[in-house]
């Protein structure tokens, strides 16, 4: 037993050499069936040439990420890495295992050779010159002007400068030093204006944009993401919903849009015609929801709601409710969660969804735990058009109850977003006033301590469409015109 604190030193046997030249190309499956069983037949008595071979799969996952998938399937680093024996696993950890993604356009394969190359060099250079190596080839690929299929966009990262009438709708933060955020980037063309999918990452303290699928490749006019939910730093999802223009005579329809992010790239997995997608959760990479409206006609909005539930790798229609539209998801567990739609509260008890409970005007619903959640909504006044009240619910284990708002805020007001990052604590934003013609209006800061809400005073960026807390000290909301504002130390910051 070794007491030093550190591993002892791998040497290569009397046989590794005669495999050290085979063992970068078990990655790209260039192998003989007969010599790759060879070689794994020797991996599972040779310690060295297992590390060799693990270091070989991080390379080849690392070329993955930049270039995308390879066409033809080889060996993944994680079946390498599944010879290893216990005492090699802290030296190579392998990648997290992806969720098997549904049917969708990917990426060709543009780099199988590329990633041959580089994988033979490895044999004979250090990883310095390795990663030398995968920035040089990065500049080759664009110097030849290739570009990804239709419906998948190779991960790139700009810093993010709000564009006139940008408009974020979704934000999660994983982290205080991770968060995502979705929408739609506005664009003027001939004089009438329409917007393209927008996302953008949080990470080492700047907002930057991510590469999305053009129009072209999303085969649609005009692109708004609603909705975004990922379960790591490396996967995630996002719903929303494109149009294209009429025909002069006829109003134009949305089609409902599924996107995945996965190996570094946001890629069209779906598209659901005459149907607008509004919210996405994901419990886990295996497990998850989205909602929103179908049915839409040229003269009329959604009629039927849409509910669909992510397991064994592809989205399956569920039955819902006969609602016009589903509008926020709350999901606490596999086997308990909320949805909102048309006035109604609706629950998942883990084989269907039912109606719970009738809420005038509910529009969305957070959930803290199985026994403790928020809802929120309001309506325009029946007898003045021009004035609005909100409302919002507690569910506290067995019914919801309308919670008290500040008088202040009752009346002509409408919240958009809330967010609970505990029963004792949570958040809620929307707009104050404005709704009669040439009033003015606020942002509207709620906040829940101390068993009641309070009105908090914030910057005045407009109305503000998503939020989403990490703690008590640490949350973020976005809204119209590209506004992204960070939540610290008791103070709720403008970004950009």
């Amino acid at each position: 037993m070794n007491h030093n604190g550190h591993t002892p030193l791998l040497r290569p046997g009397p046989d590794c050499a005669s495999f050290a030249n085979l063992l970068p190309l078990l990655n790209v499956s260039a192998l003989s069936e007969h010599d790759a069983l060879h070689i794994r037949e020797h991996l599972e008595t040779c310690a060295y040439c297992r590390t060799q071979c693990a270091t070989y799969g991080r390379i080849d996952v690392a070329l993955r990420r930049y270039f995308g998938a390879p066409a033809t399937p080889h060996l993944s680093a994680e079946a390498i890495m599944s010879i290893t024996n216990e005492e090699q696993r802290h030296e190579s950890v392998a990648p997290p295992t992806k969720t098997p993604t549904p049917s969708g356009e990917r990426p060709p394969r543009r780099t199988q050779r590329i990633a041959s190359i580089f994988s033979g060099i490895a044999a004979v250079l250090v990883m310095g010159a390795l990663v030398t190596g995968i920035f040089a080839s990065r500049g080759l690929l664009f110097k030849n002007n290739e570009t990804p299929s239709p419906g998948a966009m190779t991960m790139q990262e700009t810093p993010y400068v709000p564009g006139a009438n940008d408009i974020l709708t979704g934000v999660q933060a994983l982290s205080s030093a991770d968060v995502w955020a979705i929408g739609g980037a506005y664009k003027s063309v001939g004089g009438s204006g329409s917007f393209s999918a927008l996302a953008l990452h949080y990470s080492g303290g700047q907002w930057m944009r991510t590469a999305m699928p053009t129009d072209a490749q999303l085969g649609a006019h005009d692109v708004e993401l609603e909705s975004i939910a990922m379960v790591s730093p490396d996967e995630g999802w996002a719903v929303g919903f494109a149009t294209n223009p009429g025909n002069g005579s006829t109003r134009s329809l949305p089609s409902g849009l599924i996107l995945h992010y996965s190996d570094g790239q946001w890629s069209k997995v779906s598209e659901m015609p005459n149907t607008e997608l509004w919210s996405v959760q994901m419990l886990s990479p295996t497990d998850g929801w989205l909602a929103g409206g179908g049915g839409w006609g040229t003269e009329q909005g959604a009629t039927t709601s849409i509910l669909l539930h992510y397991t064994g790798g592809k989205w399956v229609f569920v039955r819902a409710p006969n609602v016009a539209g589903i509008h926020s998801l709350a999901m606490v567990s596999p086997t308990d969660g909320w949805a909102t739609g048309q006035g109604t509260i609706m629950r998942y008890d883990g084989s269907h969804w039912s109606a719970f409970s009738r809420l005038q005007g509910v529009a969305g619903v957070s959930m803290d735990s199985a026994t403790d959640g928020w809802a929120f909504g309001g309506e325009l006044f029946p007898n003045n058009p021009t004035s609005a009240y909100s409302t919002v619910w507690h569910y506290s284990g067995s019914q919801w109850t309308q919670g008290t708002l500040p008088s202040a805020v009752v009346h002509d007001s409408q919240i958009t977003a809330l967010s609970m990052d505990s029963t004792s604590d949570g958040w809620a934003v929307g707009v104050l006033g404005g709704l009669k013609k040439g009033a003015s209006s606020q942002t509207l800061y709620l906040h829940y301590t101390n068993g009641q809400w309070t009105q908090v005073q914030g910057p005045n960026t407009g109305p503000l469409n998503a939020i989403s807390m990490i703690s008590s000290q640490d949350g973020w909301a976005v809204g119209v015109d590209g506004t992204l504002l960070h939540y610290q130390n008791g103070v709720w910051a403008r970004m950009n």
